[in-house]
């Protein structure tokens, strides 16, 4: 069994790449302009999307069934 499968179609991935590009946008954003620490974490969580978006597997995806 491979330790990352390619799991996701390429609609998925692209799905998830420019979701995540848009909310580490917002989180940057959030941080830089509007002074808000919260956009650090609003950031973070943006590039959990988009790292699997780009590595095309999602460990939850197994999980899932």
């Amino acid at each position: 069994m491979p330790i990352m499968s390619d799991d996701m179609s390429a609609r998925d991935r692209v799905l998830r790449i420019i979701i995540g590009l848009i909310v580490t946008a917002i989180g940057i954003f959030m941080f830089l302009y509007l002074n808000m620490w919260p956009g650090i974490i609003v950031a973070m969580l943006g590039i959990i999307p988009l790292s699997t978006g780009l590595l095309g597997s999602c460990p939850m995806v197994p999980l899932a069934g």
